[in-house]
């Protein structure tokens, strides 16, 4: 690729990502017309075909739809994949009900997943797994006991999901939660050195895959979860939000 060509590859990255954040934040909202080749051309300094390239990324990747008009804007829950949900969590900051409504539906997802993976992993775990577990759970211990950051914590926290569902036998689950490292690393769900799972749980849930419990691994996964998804939707009622049929948020009255 000559200098011409990764001049222009990096024109396209960036007003592709411009447009995206755009997209993340809000300031381009669901069913909204993209500003005009010529406003946007002016606005980053390009040419109409850089414009038309981040654009056409932007389509392929289902975020924007060609119409006569122009380009316009898709509803995000209907086009989103999960490394983009948590890139719109962390663009919205200045809108918390949005912000908690969608951090909700992500701990209800991994919920559902991670009953999967704790009951797969009671069944099909072999030794070496087992002792990776309780390794990862006294690690987590002294994390916590040390007051370690946030991040340590939580990566921590993903290392024994990812054992779990190592152990579970599905590729599929380590894939996606892998995928999903910023729920466990950052301060959406717990702050410091507080894990998302208590300890004791941890604890519980090793116990329960070493007896083969599978009842007793999905149940403490299950709770674990459900907890970090009603503290979710007690955010959402103090900002006022109401579930609707549509599961739109209602103007006040």
């Amino acid at each position: 690729m000559n200098r011409k060509n990764i001049q222009s590859e990096y024109a396209v990255d960036k007003v592709e990502r411009e447009l995206l954040h755009g997209i993340l934040t809000g300031r381009y909202r669901a069913n909204d017309l993209l500003p005009s080749l010529d406003r946007l051309c002016a606005e980053f300094g390009v040419a109409y075909q850089t414009v038309r390239s981040a654009e056409g990324r932007l389509v392929a990747r289902g975020l924007l739809t060609a119409v006569p008009e122009g380009k316009r804007v898709v509803e995000l829950q209907a086009a989103i994949d999960l490394k983009l949900l948590l890139e719109v969590i962390d663009e919205a900051t200045d809108e918390p009900v949005r912000k908690w409504n969608l951090v909700a539906q992500t701990c209800g997802f991994l919920r559902f997943m991670l009953n999967e993976i704790a009951e797969r992993a009671a069944r099909n775990r072999d030794d070496t797994q087992l002792e990776w577990l309780r390794h990862l759970v006294r690690l987590l211990a002294d994390r916590v006991g040390l007051k370690s950051t946030r991040r340590e914590v939580g990566e921590c926290e993903l290392q024994v999901t990812r054992v779990l569902a190592a152990a579970s036998g599905c590729i599929t689950h380590t894939a996606i939660i892998n995928s999903m490292r910023s729920v466990f690393v950052s301060d959406l769900l717990v702050t410091e050195s507080d894990t998302i799972v208590k300890l004791s749980e941890y604890w519980a849930l090793v116990d329960a895959v070493a007896n083969q419990d599978v009842a007793r691994a999905r149940e403490l996964v299950d709770a674990a979860w459900w907890r970090m998804e009603e503290h979710c939707i007690e955010e959402l009622k103090k900002l006022g939000w109401t579930e609707t049929p549509t599961g739109a948020t209602p103007e006040p009255p």
